[in-house]
């Protein structure tokens, strides 16, 4: 039977600080209501300001009441459970409608500890380059309870109706109790700061279908103010086969990418053209230079350039490359018979580059020295084989410090030789080196670039290489290796667009803090909202009460967030099957995963985590509060299972608003709470360390969602 939560000092809802009943998924009689235990403080957080479209994701610290402070000075406090709001200036629950809160988390730490959020670099970032922060408690500080308590649970959009309260003797302990610091990420929503607020604008990148009951810029959808920046880019000789997730989508974009392609002759050119492809486009003039295009006309149905042009009949025309390589560069230019190259390097020591090759092994090479020019056939780090000559030397000028040579050979000498292709648009992988003597020997300096080789006139599109997967959005480091393969995850079996840097369109990437979830072309608001969050905790002398620790696991593992791809069915009909518009999500785990660094979120913290070694000789840990976190407008379900037991442990189903979009708690199409699942220490199960588990999310594809949640976020108990 679950042992009830009773109260002490206060009464159950009509005391709460919420206007809400709570209630649980797992009642031990119908009609439970769960209520808290203990007395309780109150306090707000720092005021912030924002405006439509706004992310508000930063740290926020205050002190807590002094009255607390003083009395657990030197001792231990038992926070037995919390609430949280988001009010207004006059302090007034302000409808979701208007302030998302996709989520957020906190910290309760001691006067011996400090916080200190750890550089962007540290082992403690998450999937999405935000961090853990890290607390530094003094070492001599006495060891009476836990030094920094996480506060995590129901920290969605369902914060306001989500009990989280626990069930005696279970408590979160904390000794000294003097800080709270909460990392809210709450996106502004709020229509009517916009100039029409029956249709606020949305970003093209939005999901959210025409007269949608919930905000479309909720989801993060990634706008052209993100820039997406890939490890590696091609010129595209024929792109009749391009994807359009290869399409460059910003100016800043294609501008990276004509540098990292070595065609980037001078700025990039913005138009909005028909006549030319849309995205990145390259021509080579007829000056022998690069002109670098972005065109910002997405609906553009002009073609790049491809294959194989003529002047005349059977008459190739010239193509033409640059190698851009620091202390050696060359411009190509192949013509029908003929292939010129104007070399350049240092006056004084040899240099060299190399053709159709990343390594020396097997690359055909021109070399200049003190001896003139030589042609060779590289070998393994070795000068390799010397080659009769082919080249002639048109014209050799000098200055100070660098030397240029002309130099001409035919197309095609011979097998050992590159062979150069009239009128054909190529992509040649080349070497470049430079060595510290006036001979050739040991280089001092080397690498590799790329010689794109191209017509004239003719606008080659520049595209994101079809195998990068690396890159950065925002500044911040895109990491798909933390997209789990089976058994444990599902997102990269199933090519979930969240693991593919191409096809990333929204979530946590693209919200970071003070982004503005508007395209730059739409205009931003100027009327602005200012708000705060409440705070009350519950709490008790430690007495008897047990430290309760952090558990987690994402279904999405270990992700943090998936997209929900739109049904092909048509959900829109009433007679086709649930089945077929319902997205179903799975992981497996075991125990022992739930205790991870990352689980507690107090990675320095000793008092907060679980002991590992502990759980292992104890044969496990009690499961006492289970919650879910999932996100309006598609979550149905969260499933946690004993897959060993073929045992359901806990079905969380969110509760959606059924009031008008303007009432606090209960907003209309919005999920306002989750309620969670909830033990006693008679009833709690035994989480296994070496036990399978598995997790399920329902969710509703009726329409596409951006970067959905489906986090387990749970308290446990050493046996």
């Amino acid at each position: 039977l679950l042992l009830l939560l009773l109260s002490v000092g206060v009464s159950a809802a009509s005391s709460t600080m919420n206007p809400v009943n709570y209630t649980i998924a797992n009642p031990p009689t119908p009609g439970f209501t769960p209520t808290f235990r203990g007395n309780y403080f109150e306090f707000y957080g720092p005021e912030a300001t924002s405006t439509y479209s706004y992310v508000f994701w930063r740290p926020q610290t205050s002190q807590l009441p002094d009255h607390i402070v003083q009395r657990y000075k030197g001792s231990v406090m038992a926070v037995t459970g919390f609430e949280v709001d988001i009010v207004d200036s006059l302090n007034r629950s302000v409808p979701v409608t208007q302030l998302y809160n996709h989520h957020w988390s906190g910290w309760m730490y001691s006067s011996d500890t400090q916080l200190v959020w750890p550089a962007t670099h540290s082992s403690t970032i998450t999937a999405h380059g935000t961090a853990l922060p890290l607390f530094e408690t003094d070492v001599n500080a006495p060891a009476l309870g836990p030094h920094v308590q996480a506060f995590s649970e129901g920290n969605g959009n369902e914060h306001r109706v989500s009990f989280k309260g626990y069930p005696a003797p279970y408590a979160q302990l904390i000794q000294s109790p003097l800080t709270f610091t909460m990392s809210p990420m709450i996106i502004n929503i709020n229509a009517l700061l916009t100039a029409t607020p029956h249709s606020p604008p949305l970003p093209r990148a939005s999901l959210a279908p025409p007269n949608a009951s919930y905000s479309g810029i909720l989801e993060c959808p990634c706008t052209d103010r993100k820039i997406k920046l890939f490890d590696a880019y091609n010129v595209a000789v024929d792109a009749r086969t391009a994807q359009h997730e290869q399409k460059i989508s910003t100016l800043a974009e294609c501008l990276h990418a004509a540098n990292e392609t070595g065609v980037l002759g001078g700025p990039v050119q913005q138009v909005t053209s028909q006549v030319l492809p849309a995205g990145c486009s390259v021509q080579a003039g007829p000056d022998q230079a690069w002109s670098v295009v972005f065109n910002n006309a997405t609906a553009s149905t002009a073609a790049c350039a491809t294959g194989r042009t003529t002047v005349a009949a059977d008459v190739p025309a010239e193509v033409f490359g640059l190698l851009l390589a620091g202390a050696v560069q060359a411009a190509v230019t192949v013509g029908p018979k003929l292939v010129d190259i104007v070399l350049t390097g240092p006056a004084d020591n040899w240099f060299g580059i190399g053709f159709n090759g990343t390594q020396m092994d097997g690359s055909y090479a021109v070399v200049v020295d003190s001896t003139g020019v030589s042609e060779h056939l590289l070998g393994d780090h070795q000068p390799g084989q010397v080659l009769p000559p082919s080249i002639t030397i048109v014209q050799h000028s000098a200055s100070p410090t660098t030397r240029t040579l002309h130099l001409q050979r035919p197309v095609n000498v011979g097998p050992q030789y590159f062979t150069f292709r009239p009128g054909q648009a190529a992509v040649v992988p080349m070497i470049y080196a430079v060595g510290s003597t006036p001979t050739f020997q040991l280089h001092k300096l080397h690498g590799d670039a790329l010689l794109t080789l191209l017509p004239p006139k003719q606008p080659f599109c520049i595209l994101r290489d079809p195998n990068s997967n690396h890159g950065s959005i925002d500044g911040n480091q895109f990491r798909p290796e933390v997209c789990a393969p089976e058994p444990v995850g599902e997102l990269l079996s199933t090519n979930n667009s969240i693991c593919s840097l191409a096809k990333y369109n929204g979530g946590l990437y693209c919200c970071h803090d003070k982004s503005i979830l508007l395209d730059r072309d739409q205009a931003l608001p100027t009327a602005t909202m200012t708000w705060k969050l409440k705070y009350r905790f519950y709490y008790e002398d430690a007495g008897n009460n047990r430290n309760l620790f952090r558990t987690w696991w994402s279904t999405e593992a270990y992700n943090n967030e998936y997209d929900v791809p739109k049904s092909p069915a048509n959900c829109l009909d009433p007679a086709t099957p649930a089945v077929l518009c319902t997205h179903r999500l799975r992981s497996n785990f075991t125990g022992l995963d739930t205790l991870g660094v990352s689980s507690c979120m107090c990675p320095s913290s000793t008092g907060a985590c679980a002991n590992q070694t502990r759980v292992l000789a104890d044969g496990g840990y009690r499961l006492v509060y289970a919650a879910a976190h999932c996100h309006a407008p598609a979550c149905q379900s969260l499933e946690l299972w004993d897959v060993d037991n073929d045992q359901l442990l806990c079905r969380n189903v969110p509760t959606y608003g059924s009031a008008s979009p303007s009432t606090p708690f209960n907003e209309t199409s919005y999920v306002v709470g989750i309620p969670p699942c909830i033990w006693d220490e008679a009833t709690a199960p035994i989480i296994r360390p070496h036990g399978n588990y598995a997790t399920i999310k329902h969710a509703n594809s009726t329409n596409g969602h951006w970067g959905v949640m489906a986090l387990w976020q749970m308290r446990g108990a050493y046996l």
